[in-house]
């Protein structure tokens, strides 16, 4: 009896994408096939980091290792070719394939997601048939995020461009994160992690999140596609679009040195070089997570946790170890934000991270880092003008009525050396 040969699920993606390549439509397009081994070769050997426009320029397209991309569309112009061929490939030649492939527009790193074969329909048990209310409830939820995206981007559009009734007051914290002859880039949250989180309680990591990892499966096994729907969206808060715009209006000096981003459109190379500015905690942008460890106050999610509260590393006497949301009525009366102004990566610049354990406390967070006051009010905190030494970072305690955030005080301070 011949013995059954075990084959990883990385030797079959590998083999895939080699049908793929291998493909008339490939053949007959070097370039795309060149660019397709590229960068899955990159996200199978757990370098998805490194796929960037600017490195398959180079790699793939022979340009000069430092050519602007802003002035050179030929990656864009061509991941819009490849994903067209492995539309193609999908559509004729890809339906004995036990994995499917695509490259998500805004980005370059490849997903690939195994697809459900006859064999698996037939042993799912009755019992993971889709529940119509709870498929039902999360559409509706996808939908209002979808809905809140395209508004917010709408929103932007509008602002960004429009040259009349413009905020020219100047915000002095802003000075820590918007410098001369540097670039600042705006990464709004990525709301859908935030769906997937409380879909199947796993908390994405940096290094899942750049390598476009499909999503673990949901507690409920009904919820799997509206899961897979999820995952596929590029959503975010309209109050972190509502955040960029102010920026830009306060701040019209530096506009042609500030870039509005969505997080899934970033990776660990934006984060060094310049500055940046990142919008929601760890759950909802990834990239949060790399500066966590340097924190006194960090995001807590742990149990069963729903949300999220701020967890108090090193108490100082008299001081909480936790610092959570509070209801009254079931809505929320009291909730905290950290404001925290690190190194980057690289230490050539500065990263800002804003996040609050609800929208009421971000939204409070972001308005005190625009305001007119808070340079003095959080110079007495720390006791020393803010961005001494190599950082600081803040707590904010914010009440609420009605949803509406009605001030911030600062419980809580530390400066980083």
């Amino acid at each position: 009896m011949a013995s059954e040969v075990l084959v990883s699920e990385e030797e079959e993606k590998h083999a895939f994408v080699q049908r793929v390549a291998d493909s008339a439509g490939f053949r007959s397009a070097p370039r795309l096939r060149d660019f397709l081994l590229f960068v899955t070769d990159l996200a199978l050997s757990g370098r998805a980091v490194e796929i960037s426009e600017q490195h398959i320029g180079h790699a793939v397209f022979r340009r000069s290792v430092d050519y602007d991309t802003a002035n050179d569309n030929i990656v864009r112009v061509s991941a819009r070719q490849l994903r067209i061929k492995l539309k193609e490939y999908a559509e004729r030649e890809g339906d004995a394939d036990p994995w499917s492939l695509d490259i998500p527009k805004g980005g370059y790193v490849p997903i690939f997601t195994r697809r459900e074969t006859d064999r698996d329909t037939a042993r799912r048990p009755d019992s993971t048939a889709p529940s119509s209310a709870a498929l039902r409830t999360w559409k509706i939820a996808a939908a209002i995020c979808t809905l809140l995206a395209v508004a917010a981007s709408a929103a932007y559009l509008h602002a960004r461009f429009r040259t009349a009734s413009r905020d020219t007051s100047q915000s002095p914290l802003t000075d820590l994160i918007i410098r001369p002859g540097q670039r600042t880039i705006v990464v709004l949250a990525d709301s859908s992690m935030v769906l997937l989180h409380e879909l199947t309680g796993h908390l994405v990591t940096a290094d899942e999140y750049a390598m476009r990892q499909s999503p673990p499966p949901p507690k409920d096994p009904s919820l799997h596609v509206v899961a897979r729907s999820i995952a596929s969206q590029q959503l975010t808060s309209i109050a972190d679009v509502g955040f960029a715009v102010r920026l830009l209006r306060v701040r019209p000096d530096a506009a042609d040195r500030i870039t509005v981003i969505h997080a899934r459109n970033v990776g660990p190379r934006s984060l060094k070089g310049g500055n940046a500015i990142l919008l929601g905690g760890p759950r909802s942008n990834p990239w949060a997570k790399l500066f966590e460890d340097r924190l006194n106050y960090r995001f807590d999610f742990s149990g069963e946790r729903a949300s999220a509260r701020l967890a108090n590393t090193r108490p100082r006497p008299g001081e909480p170890a936790f610092y959570e949301t509070e209801r009254r009525n079931d809505v929320v009366y009291k909730s905290f934000a950290r404001i925290a102004l690190v190194p980057n990566l690289d230490s050539s610049g500065r990263v800002l991270l804003i996040a609050g354990t609800t929208i009421e406390a971000t939204e409070a967070a972001t308005e005190f880092f625009l305001g007119q006051r808070s340079a003095a009010t959080l110079a007495e905190a720390l006791g020393c003008a803010p961005g001494v030494g190599s950082g600081f970072e803040v707590l904010l305690e914010t009440t609420a009525i009605d949803g509406t955030a009605r001030g911030s005080r600062i419980v809580g301070s530390r400066v980083l050396q």
